[in-house]
């Protein structure tokens, strides 16, 4: 008696990649969670910006997880340095100049607050990220 295994490997690919998104969606919160506990935070607007423009997008078959802080002065904290307008070299720039990198450290008045909070979060938490993702990834297989 023989046996004829036949395996739609479309359909499991597409399942793969279906599941790899809900798990993405999963993990979302916590990993914002993680990075905006080093945020610098004034009144808000900076860490709520992240709630509402980070997004999981998925092109090509590829899912990907964008965490995007999305006010004026976001690069200019992340990176943690002074950026001065390129023709004044003050720290104010006039509407439509750009500004330019330093090489003077910005100092942050939150404790956690810190420069490069995706990375600082991501040596800190990035096992726990990876099991949460593992772990919605079986469930939605």
């Amino acid at each position: 008696m023989s046996v004829t295994v036949t395996l739609d490997t479309n359909a499991v690919a597409a399942r793969i990649r279906a599941a790899s998104v809900e798990a993405l969606k999963t993990v979302k919160g916590q990993i914002l969670a993680d990075c905006n506990k080093f945020v610098p935070y004034d009144q808000g607007l900076l860490r709520d910006s992240s709630v509402t423009h980070s997004h999981v997008m998925e092109y090509f078959g590829e899912a990907e997880l964008r965490l995007i802080w999305a006010t004026p002065y976001a690069r200019y904290l992340y990176y943690g340095l002074l950026m001065v307008d390129s023709k004044t070299g003050s720290a104010w720039a006039r509407e439509g100049d750009k500004k330019v990198l330093t090489s003077k450290p910005l100092k942050y008045s939150k404790t956690a607050a810190s420069k490069l909070w995706c990375e600082k979060a991501r040596a800190e938490y990035g096992e726990d990220w990876r099991l949460i993702y593992e772990n919605a990834l079986k469930e939605n297989l």
